[in-house]
């Protein structure tokens, strides 16, 4: 989920999506429309060979969809993957970068 995301077009609204990267590995989520406040109910599964698992992160872009031209750059970012490992769940907010 993300929390106050920033408004990039005149109307105030944010249709967000989120492009997820794991080394060579790709995917994205559905688009959550009209809300600066978005909650993906998705689960993704990558593969990683053990031994990169320490050294692996999961790259995040969010985006603001757009029906016509480019979508809207909203932010990145990302977590180390042995963050995310084991059976304790890690929550928390990670702050949105500009691009790098």
């Amino acid at each position: 989920q993300a929390r106050d995301l920033a408004v990039k077009e005149k109307a105030g609204i944010v249709d967000a999506f989120v492009e997820l990267t794991v080394q060579e590995d790709k995917a994205k989520t559905q688009v959550v429309k009209r809300t600066r406040f978005p909650k993906w109910k998705e689960t993704f599964d990558f593969t990683i060979p053990t031994k990169l698992l320490e050294t692996t992160t999961l790259q995040f872009t969010v985006w603001d969809w757009e029906k016509q031209g480019n979508h809207d750059f909203l932010g990145q970012g990302d977590v180390v993957l042995t963050e995310l490992h084991g059976e304790e769940h890690i929550v928390g907010w990670h702050r949105l970068c500009p691009r790098a």
